[in-house]
Formats: structure tokens, sequence, C-alpha cells
């Protein structure tokens, strides 16, 4: 985007090599031809860990352990989200771009046949609910996926690793010092607010507001 005859401004270049990448994920759509209430699913988000301690479940967010796992059914606040009769389950957990990196090509769907019956053993084990016998549709997303359509450093949805000393807090406070070029502002993930959802409008919107200021000034 910029020539390279311009001068690269020294604070994001060094932002860039200290931060860190943020976790990947793995994602199983699943379409069920039974309706949510008869197979016993009763809540939209429900949200597995692998050890009450937090810092042990996100240690686990590899490619061979379970940490964090969160299973939603969009039906329960969308009811027509799927045909009458039916419904999706969407389950969601860190991925791991290392574990995958090594998969080799001609192993990549055994794997991901692999890693969606566990899931959905996993699933079964932790609810009680049973969905194997009711599964229409089913597929896997791995961080792979990610990155073909996202397009981001090893599929990443979340831009830079929120950490420590680089929290939403100190990005907030920084937020003019760290901007590299006039009139380019970053948006998205990777932006003040982190990442999320309604924190990622939130980054349009105040990164919209900023630029039509920039423009003002140089009107």
């Amino acid at each position: 985007m910029i020539d390279d005859s311009v001068p690269r401004p020294e604070i994001p270049l060094r932002l860039a090599n200290a931060r860190r990448i943020a976790l990947e994920l793995e994602t199983m759509y699943i379409g069920l031809n039974r309706p949510a209430e008869e197979l016993g699913i009763d809540t939209y988000s429900t949200i597995i860990m692998s050890d009450e301690d937090p810092e042990v479940t996100f240690t686990k967010s590899n490619g061979t352990d379970k940490g964090t796992f969160i299973a939603n059914c969009l039906n329960l606040i969308i009811p027509d989200a799927s045909p009458a009769g039916t419904c999706t389950l969407f389950f969601t957990t860190f991925g791991d771009s290392e574990f995958w990196g090594n998969v080799r090509p001609e192993d990549y769907y055994r794997i991901k046949n692999r890693r969606m019956e566990e899931w959905v053993d996993y699933y079964e084990k932790n609810t009680g609910i049973t969905i194997r016998p009711y599964i229409e549709e089913i597929a896997y997303a791995t961080p792979a996926t990610f990155c073909r359509y996202l397009n981001t450093p090893n599929g990443t949805p979340y831009g830079y690793q929120v950490t420590a000393w680089d929290n939403i807090i100190s990005r907030l406070s920084s937020m003019e010092k760290e901007q590299g070029y006039k009139n380019l502002r970053i948006t998205g993930a990777a932006a003040e607010n982190i990442d999320g959802y309604n924190l990622c409008y939130l980054n349009g919107y105040i990164q919209g507001h900023k630029t039509i200021e920039d423009a003002k000034e140089d009107a």
C-alpha cells in the first residue's frame, strides 16, 4: 500500500515485532434433523472447560488436548435459523497452527474426520445430549480454512494476542501515538478495542469518526 521510498515509522515496526499473533480457531458446523427442544438442547451457548483452572485450560489449547470448548445453538434465539423440525449446532475451540502445519496434505481430511468424531463424543459425554444419530450435515474448519477465507496470519480472527502489557487499556491510551501514517487507521480485531463482534463494531465506529476528523483537518 505504501511506496518503498516512504520512510518506515519506528513505533509500528517495533510493535509488530513485539506483539504475538492471537490464537486460531477450530469450528465444527452441524445440521441436525431434530428440533433443539426434542434433543434436550435448552441453552444457546454452552461452555465446557477441561480444567477448573483457566490458565491450565489455556495451555491445553492445541491440536491434541481439549481446552475451552463452546457449543452454540442459534435456533434458541432465532427459531427459524434452520427449517422447521431441524436445528444447527456450531462448536468452537482454540486451534493450533503448529499442529495443523505439521499435518501432511494426504492426512488432512483423515485428521479432520477424526477431530469431528472426537468433538461429537466430547459434547455428548459432557452434556448428556445425544446428537450423533441425528446429524444430517457436518463441516469442520481448521486454522487452514480460516486462513484461506480471512487471509490473516495463521488464520487467526483475533488480530494480536492480548497480554498484560498489550491490553485494551494500554492500546486505547496510546492510540494516537501508535498511528504510523497520517490518515491511515487500523480497525477490526487488531485495533485498540481488541477482538469480539461488539468491540470490532466499536473499533470501526471510532476509527470512522477519527478518519472524518483527519479529513476535516486536511480540508
